[in-house]
């Protein structure tokens, strides 16, 4: 990982449009590197999905139009169509690139109030169309293996499926409404976790088993800024941005700060990245737990 700022940090933000072309390229997809830019992502767990807010700086005014849309389109059997545009937010730095937000945008504009610094807003959600999208029920009759269908439903949703050791068997299973609901249903329905991040839809044994088997270090000497803060229910601590560290999965804490030392859960992550700025931010703040915060029900 990184314990200093002296290799080059950059962002790269993957925009897909749903309909129609970007102006400048006549393709349905853009790429947009070297600008100025800032990601805050937020990864919090429970029932809401990760989020992002971002700024890129000097995108040209007709890609800042084709980004800019109706994400509701004309109705269609009484209701709307969902059709967002997608983002994808990498975060590079030097050698190493990490994907480190994928979703749905939720609105986008250019912000010309302070022009010529013009700069176009990001809003977006992982799984927003998952969670909308309406899909055909699925039905079971007799016993049923969980991993399964979840993978049936990671695949309907266009994400990777991650299943950490669950093999659990329902008998007659319905699971109606939209992909993240049936998801929702299930895991409840059999007692497991189910964890959503970016493309991945994983799944664990109970819903405060933590993924992965990977345990990396935070201590000062790792990347870790300042001292952890231990409130007697969790640790938050704020660390230099670590793509080893995995929302859903665990952590060591090495500190001063005695009660703050072990191992937890990552139950939230936060990440504030920037790119083209001289001193800019590349750090992420963590909420630590014993018990995780995975998807369970609505």
């Amino acid at each position: 990982m990184t314990t200093s700022f002296s290799n080059k940090k950059a962002l790269r933000f993957v925009i897909t449009l749903s309909t129609g072309k970007f102006g400048s390229s006549n393709n349905d997809r853009i790429t947009l590197q070297g600008f100025r830019a800032s990601a805050d992502i937020d990864k919090t767990g429970g029932v809401q999905m990760g989020t992002l807010r971002a700024k890129i700086y000097g995108v040209s005014e007709s890609d800042i139009n084709s980004i800019t849309s109706f994400t509701m389109q004309a109705p269609v059997n009484g209701g709307y169509l969902y059709q967002p545009n997608t983002v994808e937010v990498y975060a590079i730095d030097g050698d190493v690139e990490t994907l480190v937000f994928a979703g749905n945008i939720v609105n986008a504009w250019g912000d010309y109030q302070n022009m010529p610094d013009v700069y176009l807003h990001i809003q977006a959600a992982s799984a927003a169309a998952a969670a909308l999208r309406p899909v055909q029920p699925r039905s079971f009759k007799g016993g049923v293996d969980v991993a399964s269908v979840m993978a049936q439903i990671a695949h309907s949703m266009g994400f990777a499926f991650e299943n950490n050791g669950v093999n659990v068997k329902l008998v007659d299973v319905y699971l109606p409404n939209t992909d993240l609901e049936q998801a929702r249903d299930l895991a409840k329905a059999a007692g497991i976790g189910l964890w959503i991040d970016d493309k991945v839809l994983a799944i664990t044994q109970t819903p405060t088993t933590p993924r992965g088997t990977l345990i990396p270090l935070i201590s000062p000497a790792s990347g870790m800024v300042g001292y952890p803060t231990f409130d007697g229910y969790g640790v938050n601590a704020r660390l230099l941005f670590n793509p080893a560290v995995q929302f859903g999965g665990r952590v060591k804490v090495e500190s001063d700060v005695l009660r703050a030392c072990g191992e937890w859960v990552v139950a939230c992550i936060d990440h504030h990245l920037e790119s083209e700025k001289p001193g800019g931010a590349w750090f992420s703040t963590v909420r630590l737990n014993n018990t995780g915060l995975a998807i369970t029900g609505r």
